[in-house]
Formats: C-alpha cells, structure tokens, sequence
C-alpha cells in the first residue's frame, strides 16, 4: 500500500474577511482528508461546515469499518467501501443542512463546497462538489482532477476568474448532490493538491506547477506561496490548502 510521506495543510481567513468559513480535516489514522468551503450569510457557512465535518466524519468511520454497514444513500460496486461510506456520509450531511435550512429566510441560509480524499490500499478517491478544486503533481507535471462547479465557464478572461468563482452546486444548496467523483493509483512521489477558490480563482495550474516544483521550499513554505501570491492579486475570500506528498 502507498504511504503518505508527508503533508501539510492551512486554512485562513484572507486579507480582507474577519471570519473563516473555511475548514480542513485530516485523519492520518483512517487516511481521511477533506477541505471545507462554507457559503451563506453571517456565520451561517462556519455552522454548516461544522454540521459537514461532524455528519461526514462520523458516518465515514463507522460505516467504512463494517463491511455489512447500510449505505442508505448511495452505493456503487465500482467504488471501495471506504469511498462508498464517504459518499453516504456527504448525503447525510447534505439533508442535515438541508433541515437546518428549512424555514429560514434566504439571507439566513447556508451550504457547503468541499473536496475530499479517501485512501484504500493503493486506490485514492478524490469527491468534490462545489468551487473547490483538486490536482495531481506528478514527474513535474500537474492536472487537473476535479474542477470547480462555477461559473467559470462563462468567463473568457483569464484575469477576471475570481469574479466567476461562484458556486453553483454544494451541500444545502438545492435538493439534487451533483458530486464529482474520481479515483487514481498514485506512484511514489506523487503528490496531490486540495485548494478552495481563494487560491485557484487567482493561481493558474502553471504557477502552481511551478511553486510546487520549486525545491528550495518545503510544503508549508509552498502552501504560503500559493497564498501570498493570490492575495497579491486582490484575493478576498478565506483560502485553504491541502497537499500530500505520497
């Protein structure tokens, strides 16, 4: 089985916000990693990422351990049973927000982006749904794994792609979960890359190829490098990253 050599994570609120509604999980004993982006009013997205992290996590542990577990949302033979249970516990999360929504006026309403990594054996299952994005750096070269649920697409200029960051699917957003699903067998040396808009809505794939590639940092010190240059560019929203080096 691959083994997670090192990695590193940071969350923050930004330059401009005074709150975060940003968050980041990692469970090196369960090989769980997921990076929370919360939208909504006030507070609101800091409280639905919380009811995200405690229903996703709490499914996910019980339910990836049993092999006889339920899976009362979702369930595909093609997929492990560790990704099967990470999928059920982001429907679980998903109609808990959902209530949480429930009579509250739209300006008091909330959701959730995320993307997740689940490791079986030499098998990594990335889930997105949301603005959020995930790579693949491998032999000096990065791609894209899951790409941003947007409206990017109506954008045609490349220096306006944070105006466009928006989201237009999440957890608590409409009753429908367009979830994003992907697997990879990475090789040693591998690495991948979880980040919220407030770093790919203003860091393309080839600086962030190339900030990576850059051997005179360590993870920490790139992850910072991805950061200070988006707020150079007038980033305003909270900005996450997770990288692991396998």
């Amino acid at each position: 089985m691959i083994k997670l050599k090192q990695f590193a994570a940071k969350t923050h609120q930004g330059p401009f916000l005074q709150g975060n509604e940003d968050e980041v999980e990692i469970d090196l004993k369960d090989k769980f990693y997921v990076l929370y982006d919360g939208f909504g009013g006030s507070s609101i997205g800091e409280e639905c990422v919380k009811i995200c992290k405690q229903q996703i996590k709490q499914f996910f542990i019980r339910a990836s351990k049993d092999k006889n577990a339920t899976m009362p949302f979702f369930f595909s033979p093609k997929y492990s049973l560790e990704t099967n249970a990470f999928i059920n516990g982001i429907h679980l999360a998903h109609k808990k927000i959902l209530e949480f929504n429930s009579g509250r006026s739209m300006m008091d309403r909330g959701g959730a982006s995320l993307v997740g990594v689940v490791q079986s054996e030499n098998i990594i299952s990335i889930v997105s749904i949301g603005n959020c994005k995930s790579y693949l750096y491998s032999n000096g070269n990065i791609r894209n794994l899951t790409i941003p649920d947007d409206l990017s697409a109506m954008n045609s200029d490349p220096r306006k792609r944070h105006y466009y960051s928006c989201p237009i699917s999440g957890l608590g957003l409409f009753d429908y979960l367009d979830l994003k699903i992907m697997e990879v067998k990475p090789r040693s040396e591998d690495m991948l890359i979880l980040v919220s808009d407030g770093i790919h809505a203003y860091v393309d794939d080839h600086e962030m190829c190339s900030m990576i590639n850059s051997r005179t940092t360590n993870l920490t010190q790139k992850i910072d490098n991805m950061m200070n240059l988006a707020n150079s560019r007038g980033n305003l929203d909270n900005q996450s990253t997770v990288m692991l080096h396998f």
